[in-house]
Formats: C-alpha cells, sequence, structure tokens
C-alpha cells in the first residue's frame, strides 16, 4: 500500500431513514462496521482507495437487514470520501446481500438496500460504482453455499446465493478483462464462500475516457445513469508498453488484493514488476 491500511471507526444510527427491512427500533440503536479496513495503491497513474467489508450475517432477518444498511451508510461515506478526494475504488468482500439488479443463480431479491447504498456513494439517486457481476451469466452468480440441511452434502443449486460482491468506480471498470467467481472445489470440503477474480489490463488501447463514456449509459441505479468520469493516463506512464494487469481475488476465509504491474521500457530490455499483497 502507498500508505498504512486503516479501519473506520464511525457510528451509525439504525434503522436508516426510508429502511423497508421490517425492524422497527425508537431506542436510537446504533451500529459500527466491525470487519472493515481501507487501503491505497498507486498502480498505473491512479491511487486506488480499496475498502474491504464484511457486513452483519443474515439477508432477510429484519434486524440484520436494518444494522447491515447502518454498516452500508458507514462505508457509504468513506467511499465519497476517496471519490471526494479524486481516486478510483473497489468495494469489495462479503456484503451479505442480494444484488437488486444482477439476480444471482436463485433469483434471490433483497431486502435490504445495501447495495444501493453502496454503490450510490453521494445520495443523489444514481449509482457512482458498476457492480462487476453485470459481467456474469446468471447461472454463474453464486458465491456462497448454504447447507440448508446440515447434511455436508451440496443439494443442487438451491443452496448456493450470491452474496459476495466487487464494486469498482466507472474509470476502474473500463479496464475490466475478465470477471469470474471460481467454482473449482466442493464448498463442504474447502470453504462455504467461492472467491470473486476480477482481473484488470491497463495496457494500452484497453479502457479510458472513450469506454467509460460508452459503458455509462447501460448503467446505473434502476436506470439511472452512472456518475464519476474518466481521466487522462499520467504522464509519467508514456513512454511505457506492456499491459501492466491487477487482480481481485474476494473470499470469505481470506481476502487478497494482488497487484502485479509488468512495465517494459521502450529502450533497453530493462523490466520491472510490482506485486502488492494484503492477507486479511
Amino acid at each position: 500500500p502507498s500508505e498504512p491500511l486503516y479501519r473506520l471507526e464511525d457510528k451509525q444510527a439504525y434503522p436508516v431513514e426510508g429502511s423497508k427491512c421490517g425492524y422497527e427500533n425508537s431506542s436510537g440503536k446504533r451500529t459500527t462496521l466491525s470487519k472493515n479496513y481501507v487501503a491505497h495503491f498507486r498502480i498505473n497513474g491512479m491511487t486506488v482507495a480499496v475498502h474491504s467489508l464484511h457486513l452483519k450475517a443474515f439477508p432477510k432477518d429484519p434486524y440484520s437487514c436494518a444494522k447491515r444498511e447502518g454498516q452500508a451508510k458507514i462505508a457509504q461515506a468513506s467511499i465519497q470520501a476517496s471519490i471526494a478526494k479524486g481516486h478510483e475504488v473497489i468495494v469489495f468482500g462479503d456484503f451479505n446481500d442480494f444484488s437488486y439488479e444482477y439476480l444471482d443463480v436463485q433469483g434471490s431479491v433483497p431486502k435490504s438496500d445495501v447495495l444501493k447504498i453502496l454503490r450510490d456513494a453521494d445520495s443523489d439517486g444514481g449509482a457512482d460504482l458498476v457492480n462487476t457481476m453485470e459481467s456474469l451469466e446468471k447461472h454463474e452468480r453464486y458465491t456462497n453455499w448454504w447447507d440448508r440441511n446440515s447434511n455436508d452434502v451440496v443439494d443442487g443449486t438451491i443452496e448456493y446465493s450470491q452474496i459476495d460482491h466487487v464494486l469498482l468506480t466507472p474509470k476502474l471498470a473500463t479496464y475490466v478483462a475478465s470477471v469470474e467467481v471460481f467454482h473449482g472445489y466442493d464448498p463442504a470440503l474447502v470453504s462455504d464462500h467461492f472467491p470473486i477474480v476480477v482481473n484488470f489490463d491497463f495496457g494500452a488501447g484497453h479502457g479510458g475516457e472513450a469506454a467509460a463514456a460508452g459503458q455509462g449509459a447501460s448503467r446505473g441505479l434502476e436506470g439511472a445513469s452512472l456518475a464519476g468520469g474518466a481521466g487522462e493516463a499520467d504522464e509519467a506512464d508514456e513512454g511505457k508498453v506492456g499491459p501492466p494487469m491487477m487482480g481481485v481475488i474476494v473470499g470469505t476465509v481470506f481476502v487478497i488484493v494482488f497487484v502485479t504491474t509488468a512495465v517494459v521500457w521502450r529502450r533497453g530490455a530493462k523490466k520491472q514488476s510490482v506485486t502488492f499483497r494484503a492477507i486479511v
């Protein structure tokens, strides 16, 4: 990281205004965002703020739903602060909630507005962040296994859901080369979560202002257009060739931010590679 990691320590009253969770409370309860960190990386001339979250469990429980929305509000303020500084943003982790826009393999419908809160960083009703699940077909959208009958056996897709997510600012999203959920193991033997893998290509001709403009019309909160622009490449990167790559892997047992930058100079055979890892 380009600066020390830190945690968000703010508190938020819940239920939040406009909550549809069905939880009523007048005692002024407040929540913290107990499982989180924020890290910053310099990548391809950009400062990328990485917000890692693990929100309250039980997607359909009214109390948990309301508390999770309160936690999302804490994260939302930090995300907006990052955007206001001109940073690109990655928000990822176990949100313990479903997408209202990109339904998972079961067609799970969220009870809360967690994804809307996180994507609408400035609370203006428009989406400031892109959900990478848009790149996957519905049958591929599952990151969690819930053993409904506790038999230690996967009993079909009825036990799968998508509660882990990766959100990106629009400019950063234009550099996405591929998205997948790795399903290459038995969750009963390894982990009840599957990792999301997002690969970025920062090479010449990939991403940038034109791509962001072309994608903006197709994304938003229930039809609203995305906010956020795409800037010029940093002057320090001019004269370099080759595709710097960056991968993000999200899981509950482990969270890895893996960044690999391969730089090949036009003159000579000198190569530089930088690898950043943050493991929680």
